[in-house]
């Protein structure tokens, strides 16, 4: 069984290309895209250029994934009274993943929906303080040896969620990472999140991390161009997006789309009668007209990242 360390908040120059730090982002204001094919959220973005594009490295993307939440600690105990609990991110999150959410990952190899493929609360142990990913890799061995997880599934993401308070051994800001290993013949395509203190925290970072696991599960498939995030050699789709925005009533993390030329939330055809339109904006093929809901999410607390 060999390891291939990938993803997290932060670039460590002994590791480049299998470790790729995720990027903090805050919530803002996001606007909805209506058109007669595809309706998107619009969040704001960094300044495009033509080279802010991401490009198909021809590795492996996850085309039909299927997404096992695991909770892991006594912190998820039902007498402990966990807030927010553990089928509240599972509705959440299967609710985003029911919808239109990942409907814009098309354009990147045809990249289809993902489906929540079980959820377990795993409460006879604890994760260790300064955890690393090998803790999470050996967590999931002893899960897949006790038959509590199925057979090793090569389309599938197995997404850790640690209890508040509990954090990587890299550092207290680094809330989400995601990354492979190999067990047997399998790959193993795995996240991890510390930001489980509240429901819009947790459900916007492992948004993040699921939609670029199954863009990019091992460093190899839709990545930036050079100079497309500042400050890293590889970039993943989510990590130049900087604001969230609630889809369905769940807080979600945007996504670049290279159609768009800009960050998206896929969201439903039909518009709420909420929204209204933001004048100004011409509507054509090219340039759809825009719409803003009328009552804006207030911003998600994030911890900041360091230099």
């Amino acid at each position: 069984m060999t390891c291939s360390r990938l993803i997290a908040l932060r670039l460590t120059a002994q590791n480049v290309f299998a470790k790729l730090r995720k990027l903090a982002f805050a919530a803002g204001i996001a606007l909805a895209l209506s058109t007669g094919v595809v309706a998107s959220v619009i969040v704001e973005a960094p300044p495009a250029s033509a080279s802010t594009r991401f490009v198909d490295h021809g590795g492996r993307v996850l085309s039909a994934a299927r997404v096992y939440l695991i909770y892991w600690g006594r912190y998820w105990a039902p007498d402990r009274v966990a807030s927010p609990t553990p089928d509240q991110i599972t509705h959440a999150l299967r609710t985003v993943l029911a919808g239109s959410y990942l409907s814009a990952l098309t354009q990147y190899r045809n990249i289809g929906p993902a489906v929540i493929g079980g959820s377990h609360v795993i409460t006879t142990t604890d994760p260790p303080s300064r955890f690393t990913d090998e803790d999470i890799e050996a967590f999931l061995n002893t899960l897949f040896d006790a038959e509590v997880l199925p057979a090793p599934d090569d389309q599938a993401i197995y997404v850790v969620t640690i209890p508040p308070g509990i954090y990587t051994g890299e550092g207290d800001d680094l809330v989400g990472e995601h990354n492979y290993y190999r067990r047997d013949e399998h790959r193993i395509h795995y996240a991890w999140t510390t930001d489980s203190e509240v429901l819009e925290g947790a459900t916007q970072t492992t948004t993040h991390e699921i939609v670029e696991t199954v863009t990019d599960p091992e460093g190899t498939a839709i990545l930036g161009t050079p100079g497309t995030c500042e400050g890293e050699r590889l970039c993943e789709i989510a990590d130049i997006c900087s604001d969230a925005a609630k889809l369905n009533g769940v807080m979600v993390a945007p996504y670049w789309s290279n159609i768009a030329g800009r960050c998206v939330i896929p969201a439903p055809l039909a518009l709420r009668s909420s929204e209204r339109l933001v004048r100004g904006l011409a509507a054509s093929p090219s340039q759809p007209a825009l719409a803003i809901p009328e009552t804006v999410s207030p911003p998600v607390s994030r911890r900041p990242t360091r230099p």
